[in-house]
């Protein structure tokens, strides 16, 4: 039966828009008489933690029914489920997805989630006599994994299905559990669905992702508040089945710290919804045995269960292969050109790297007014222009590629060995560059090199949300604006939610001033595996052991420096800082065209650098030693 849509179920018990009423924002317990305003809001669900009472809930879930086919990305080998548009090609997962579960809570971690109707595809297997149709990549991903899942977190494993007393997953606080109703399999970390997980940890919510408080509802008996979140320009990139998410509608409950709904709308229309329908207080019984598989049947580990070890993705399969062997024979000949290349110097009267000090290991307990500036909440989207100082500092390089050459991130080994080898056996220099940066997001902005063009001749880059321009020494490329996105690097700048993302702890701020503008010091180190942390954005500067400094006003980080082993590795730092007057988008985004240069207009990729070699700290020399090798000499 389907379920009927969150805005559905709220509907009269939320205030209109643009008609706030005072009921809305009636006390909702004794405990805590203030309004949940979005102030408050936002660090209860950042600091919302297991349920202090014993609760019992019914679950539902439903998904419409989507077409599409399964693929592999050649880089991570991760098995996803493309929709198609229209029904054309393989029907894929046609039907509609409908479940319930029984779920049990209890203080210190304890949970059982019984699978009560419906098939769980994290359990499920494919049909017989299927096996040779399937791509030999395909690892039965669920097609339904929900948009707030993240790809290094809680995911269940496909195993065999069959009849059982119950069936799901368990904890008892210590270790966990997929039950399989005649076997039991432990496993290193909860691997609850998606959808489930999502309602016991909404931290995720505080992490890239705009909140809007619509009012109050009323949910399995509670009132609860109303919250749309829509995803943030670095987060939009891995939502999963498709780009075409609109926005998430959240029923939270602050006072217990769980979510009671989320319904996910895509293209205008209500695509999953997962419910709790009832929840009423648990046994208060203190013991675990709720928690654990039912006595006597068998339980084995799973492949993942190895103290904390995460083998992360297992970086094979015929595209990956192919990868690596063009890669490596790249990686000879690119290694010799930068053992043998010019190295460029930092030029005269650069100012030195900013020293962020000794790194602060110690996590500290993040007071409200930190979480809501570094959430920027109640700020408009990130518009700003700067001057960006970058410094890439030669000793930290050597430091990081040493780690990355000696298999200490987890693709280590999978690409050129012979560039890394002479990246590292022969030390980069300094180096030092200016920036001019203009942002309004979500879709425009203008980057302009000041003291050089970058590794690929880039001058400016500019996008005014409909056309993208790359300027060059030689050209000029205009592609829709869809086809580029903006450099994570300023992203993460203008956006510092990340730092509230799960694995990242955050030291106590220290005040500190950037270019005359009052912020706050914070460590950042990521106590999660690293084959979580994505290998991409490792090699365009987030590293495991980040400093920044957070602008006291806008919410912005000024400045912002990767570490390896305490050695400062990459920095940029923003000065100059102004917020552009309303109306000066048309002369902000729109570039004059160089006189005498060509200009092309297409719908391709062109010069745009793939793989392990685009890492932004290698990519200046690897590019400068490509062409100085080449026929002609230096572009």
């Amino acid at each position: 039966m389907r379920l009927c849509s969150i805005a559905e179920a709220g509907r009269g018990s939320q205030r209109e828009a643009g008609r706030p009423r005072a009921e809305d924002d009636e006390i909702m317990t004794a405990s805590r008489p203030q309004p949940w305003t979005l102030d408050r809001l936002v660090p209860r669900l950042f600091s919302a933690g297991w349920p202090e009472q014993p609760l019992t809930a019914q679950v539902s879930f439903h998904a419409e029914p989507v077409t599409g086919t399964w693929t592999t990305s050649v880089i991570s080998q991760q098995s996803r489920f493309v929709p198609f548009e229209e029904t054309a090609g393989d029907p894929g997962q046609a039907a509609s997805d409908d479940r319930s579960y029984l779920l049990t809570l209890a203080p210190g971690g304890r949970y059982r989630l019984e699978l009560v109707s419906g098939d769980d595809p994290c359990r499920a297997v494919e049909d017989e006599g299927e096996d040779d149709e399937q791509d030999e990549d395909d690892d039965g991903t669920d097609p339904w994994a929900s948009a707030v899942a993240d790809p290094g977190g809680p995911s269940g494993p496909a195993s065999p299905a069959g009849d059982a007393p119950w069936r799901g997953y368990c904890g008892d606080g210590t270790s966990h559990w997929i039950v399989y109703g005649d076997r039991a399999e432990r496993t290193s970390k909860p691997v609850l669905p998606a959808s489930v997980w999502a309602m016991l940890d909404p931290a995720w919510l505080v992490s890239g992702w705009d909140l809007h408080r619509e009012g109050n509802a009323e949910a399995a008996g509670r009132t609860v508040v109303r919250i749309i979140a829509t995803p943030r320009p670095l987060t939009s990139g891995g939502l999963g089945r498709g780009s075409r998410l609109d926005r998430i509608v959240i029923l939270a409950d602050p006072d217990l710290g769980l979510l009671l709904g989320h319904e996910i709308v895509r293209t205008g229309r209500s695509d999953e919804t997962t419910l709790i329908t009832s929840l009423v207080p648990g046994p208060a019984d203190a013991s675990s045995a709720p928690f654990r598989p039912p006595p006597g049947i068998p339980v084995s580990d799973s492949s993942d269960h190895d103290g904390d070890a995460d083998p992360g993705p297992q970086l094979d399969g015929p595209g990956w292969r192919l990868v690596k062997s063009a890669a490596g024979a790249l990686g000879e000949g690119l290694g010799l050109a930068v053992q043998n290349s010019r190295r460029a110097q930092t030029p005269p009267g650069a100012p030195p790297m900013p020293d962020p000090g000794p790194p602060d290991p110690v996590p500290a307990d993040l007071p409200d007014s930190l979480v809501n500036l570094l959430h920027r909440t109640g700020q408009p989207a990130p518009r700003f222009s700067a001057t960006a100082a970058v410094w890439y500092d030669s000793e930290g390089l050597a430091v990081a590629g040493q780690a990355m050459r000696t298999g200490s991130v987890p693709w280590a080994g999978q690409g050129p060995d012979e560039l890394w080898a002479a990246l590292t056996g022969r030390p980069l220099p300094d180096r030092y560059q200016q920036e001019r940066v203009t942002l309004s997001l979500p879709g425009r902005y203008r980057v302009d090199q000041l003291s050089a063009a970058g590794g690929r001749g880039l001058r400016t880059e500019a996008s005014d949300g409909e056309r993208h321009w790359a300027i060059y020494r030689d050209r000029v490329d205009v592609q829709p604006a869809d086809r580029h996105h903006l450099d994570d690097r300023w992203l993460r700048l203008a956006d510092p939610s990340w730092l509230l993302g799960e694995g990242w702890q955050l030291s106590a701020a220290q005040p500190q001033q950037v270019g005359g503008r009052e912020g706050w010091l914070l460590w950042a180190h990521y106590t999660g595996t690293l084959a979580s942390l994505d290998w991409l954005q490792a090699g365009r500067g987030l590293r495991p052991q980040m400093c920044v400094v957070a602008d006291a006003e806008l919410g912005v980080l000024l400045r912002m420096t990767s570490c390896a082993d305490g050695k400062p590795v990459t920095c940029t730092e923003l000065t100059d800082l102004t917020v552009p007057p309303p109306g000066a988008d048309r002369d902000l985004f729109a570039p004059d065209m160089p006189e005498g240069v060509p200009i092309h207009h297409s719908h391709s990729l062109r010069g745009e650098p793939i793989g392990p070699i685009s890492l932004r700290d290698v990519w200046g020399v690897v590019s400068r030693a490509w062409r100085e090798r080449s026929p002609g000499g230096p572009a």
